[in-house]
């Protein structure tokens, strides 16, 4: 809105307004987008576990990331 376009951006998680920013050649501008299916399947996975009382083997589980810019958001239109 401002006008500016002397701006590095980097967003995180995917929307239709980001993908425009990063599709418009006057901007530098990435994201950071999760794997949501990943997310979930390891929460209900976890979730099962501690249900049956077993403790999860990590605390913290990397579900994956990708880093979304004008090279490949096409991949992530929707």
């Amino acid at each position: 809105e401002s006008k500016n376009d002397k701006l590095c951006l980097v967003g995180f998680d995917y929307s239709k307004e980001i993908a425009e920013l990063i599709a418009d050649p006057k901007f530098n501008a990435s994201s950071v987008v999760q794997n949501q299916y990943n997310m979930g399947f390891e929460a209900v996975k976890t979730a099962a576990q501690m249900l049956k009382g077993q403790k999860p083997a990590k605390q913290d589980v990397d579900t994956g990331v990708k880093i979304v810019n004008a090279e490949n958001y096409k991949e992530f239109s929707k």
